[in-house]
C-alpha cells in the first residue's frame, strides 16, 4: 500500500503488520547509488573476505583499494556496478553456464557488497566454497534465468528455486535474496526481484517481526508489484522492483523515517 504524507501514526492502523506500506515517494525509474552512511559494515565484510583468501576477486572488483578506510559509498557502488557488468557477461541466451567461471567471484561480491551480516557463510562451517557450491548456485542462477515471463511467484521456476536453496547453509533469506535481485537485473532477466533485508521488513512490514522469512518474500514480491502498477498507471513506466527497493532501503536510512511509524 502507497501511504502519502502525513503518514498515519502508527502506520498499521491503515495497513496491518505482515502486508506492505511504504510511503509515497518522489519516485525515479532507474535505481539510484545506494546511499551508505555509515561504511562499517562494508569495510568489516571486506576484512573478512581478505582474510579468508579471496584478495583475487577483491582486486578484481576493488582494485584501487589498499585498506579499508578507503571503503565508502563510492566503492560500493563501483562494486555494484562492476557485478552487474559480470552478470550480464555471463547471462546469455536465456540461460547460464552453470560452471562458468565468473560464478564464484560474482557469488562472493554479491555477499561482499551484503555487509558484515552474512559473515557466516565464510567464518562456519566448511567456508564460502562448502556453504554455498558454486554448481548448485549456477543452477539456481539458471531457474531464475529461465523462469516463464510475467509469471508470478509463487509460480514458475520458483518452487524449484527454493527446493534447490535447502543446499546451501549459512544464508538466510535476506542474504539469498540479495543474489536473486542482482541476477534478476541482468539485461534479458524474465523476472525483477527485490531484496527483502531486516532494515525493509522492520520498516515496511513488521517491526516486531523483524527476521524475513520466504512466506513474507512471496507476499513481499506480489505487494510491491501492485504498488509498482499503481506508479506505472501514472506514467512512471519501466520502474522495477529493484528500483523501488532501493528508494525505499535509501529512503529508510534518511532522517525522514523518523515521521514514519510502521
Amino acid at each position: 500500500m502507497l501511504i502519502a504524507p502525513p503518514f498515519p501514526n502508527p502506520v498499521s492502523n491503515v495497513c496491518p503488520y505482515g502486508r506492505l506500506a511504504i510511503p509515497d515517494l518522489e519516485w525515479v525509474v532507474d535505481s539510484p547509488p545506494l546511499a551508505l552512511p555509515n561504511p562499517t559494515s562494508f569495510r568489516g565484510m571486506f576484512t573478512i573476505v581478505q582474510n579468508r583468501g579471496y584478495e583475487g576477486i577483491l582486486n578484481h572488483y576493488l582494485p584501487g583499494v589498499q585498506v579499508v578506510d578507503q571503503l565508502g559509498a563510492n566503492e560500493i557502488n563501483a562494486l555494484e556496478s562492476a557485478i552487474l557488468n559480470d552478470i550480464n557477461h555471463v547471462v546469455g541466451g536465456g540461460g547460464v553456464q552453470i560452471d562458468h567461471p565468473l560464478l564464484p567471484a560474482i557469488a562472493v561480491g554479491i555477499h561482499l557488497w551484503g555487509g558484515r551480516a552474512g559473515r557466516n557463510v565464510f567464518v562456519q562451517g566448511g567456508g564460502f566454497a562448502q556453504n554455498c557450491p558454486i554448481g548448485v548456485y549456477g543452477s539456481m542462477v539458471n531457474l531464475l534465468m529461465t523462469h516463464p515471463h510475467g509469471t508470478p511467484l509463487p509460480d514458475g521456476n520458483w518452487p524449484a528455486i527454493m527446493a534447490i536453496k535447502g543446499q546451501f547453509h549459512q544464508i538466510g533469506v535476506s542474504f539469498l535474496t540479495k543474489h536473486l535481485s542482482f541476477w534478476s537485473r541482468a539485461t534479458n532477466s524474465p523476472i525483477r526481484l527485490p531484496i527483502l533485508d531486516r532494515v525493509v521488513k522492520q520498516t515496511f512490514i513488521h517491526p516486531n517481526a523483524p527476521y524475513p522469512t520466504w512466506g513474507d518474500y512471496t507476499t513481499y514480491v506480489n505487494d510491491i508489484n501492485a504498488d509498482r502498477d499503481v506508479l506505472v498507471a501514472r506514467g512512471l513506466i519501466g520502474i522495477d522492483l529493484p528500483a523501488m527497493e532501493r528508494q525505499l532501503f535509501n529512503w529508510a536510512a534518511a532522517e525522514q523515517v523518523q515521521s514514519w511509524v510502521r
